[in-house]
């Protein structure tokens, strides 16, 4: 899955980055992401959200209320070392100078990192500034607080060692906001609208997300290396008849920052099934580009019938150890097969 960037940003995108292999976080939101890997919140008093239209809808009523009040996705996942992020907007319901935030929020507080969309709201809230702004937030306060009639985009967050960066997307490409310092410890994400009872005009909004990429970083999960799996590769469904003769093919991604083939293909299990093992006792294992991003991928074929499905599952988690002892995880979309 690639992001569905803005058209007027596309040649831009595609002069920042090269062709990436998608990360395991990366979202369209066509429907709920994985709970393993993403949690739906609501904070305070009337917020909502909703996966509808192929987007994540953000609801704040004009009765919500509390000293914040946020809805969104938290990721159960760290980014690890330097990082660089992307998300896509969208302004459905938008009253001008209604108080409310949007954005990406790392380290689990603003002063960790956020950079924004924003319409401040009430006389009390930053007075003497513009009303649709954006901006970012760091630990040296807010900065970067620029006018802007745009009500669709893409707001970007980019870690290179102890610096942070905010962007905004433009036309003409990337569009810096505010650098700021920050540590470098393993932060979470959220995707998240939120307001306060000293800024919202009691004003009903709403705003969508439609795309978030992790356009490059390492990602761990509960000690874990999150790593892209791809069940059945070819398959978008991965139909599998539960119990079965014969093998499951799986393939462990390769990214820009994560070799698939330092896995030890004796320590994978995918839904508890080991690797198989061909009459010679070799493992079913090889190297193989499958998803033509032309880096080289683990491919296991695992016993169908020793896979753990219980009825109504519908992902699977398939986990190894690289050769130098570093655990892996990913997961995958399954569809059971009567």
């Amino acid at each position: 899955m690639k992001i569905r960037f803005l058209a007027a940003l596309c040649a831009a995108s595609a002069a920042v980055s090269p062709a990436l292999a998608a990360s395991p976080l990366d979202l369209s939101f066509e429907s709920a992401p994985a709970p393993q890997l993403w949690t739906p919140f609501v904070e305070g008093n009337g917020p909502a959200y909703a996966f509808v239209n192929g987007r994540l809808e953000l609801s704040m009523p004009a009765s919500a209320s509390g000293s914040t009040f946020a809805t969104g996705l938290r990721s159960e996942c760290q980014l690890s070392g330097d990082f660089d992020i992307a998300l896509e907007y969208l302004l459905l319901d938008w009253p001008l100078s209604n108080g409310v935030r949007s954005g990406i929020v790392v380290g689990g507080s603003w002063t960790s990192g956020a950079v924004e969309r924003t319409s401040f709201g009430s006389s009390s809230d930053y007075p003497g500034y513009p009303r649709e702004v954006y901006l970012t937030h760091m630990g040296d306060g807010v900065n970067g607080i620029v006018e802007t009639p745009d009500f669709a985009g893409t707001l970007r967050l980019q870690r290179s060692g102890t610096t942070l960066t905010g962007y905004r997307s433009s036309a003409e490409g990337w569009v810096e906001i505010h650098t700021g310092g920050v540590g470098t410890e393993d932060v979470a994400i959220a995707l998240q609208a939120w307001s306060h009872d000293y800024a919202f005009v009691q004003q009903a909004a709403r705003l969508a997300f439609t795309a978030f990429e992790v356009r490059s970083g390492r990602v761990v999960c509960g000690g874990s290396l999150l790593a892209g799996v791809d069940l059945k590769p070819g398959s978008a469904a991965n139909p599998i008849r539960v119990g079965s003769n014969g093998v499951t093919p799986v393939a462990f991604l390769s990214s820009a920052t994560f070799d698939a083939t330092t896995i030890d293909p004796a320590t994978v299990a995918v839904a508890g099934a080991p690797v198989a093992v061909q009459s010679g006792g070799q493992l079913q294992a090889s190297i193989a580009d499958v998803n033509g991003d032309g880096r080289p991928d683990l491919v296991v074929q695992v016993p169908t019938a020793a896979m753990q499905l219980p009825t109504g599952t519908s992902r699977v988690a398939a986990r190894g150890t690289t050769f130098d002892g570093v655990p892996v995880t990913g997961y995958d979309r399954v569809t059971l097969v009567p």
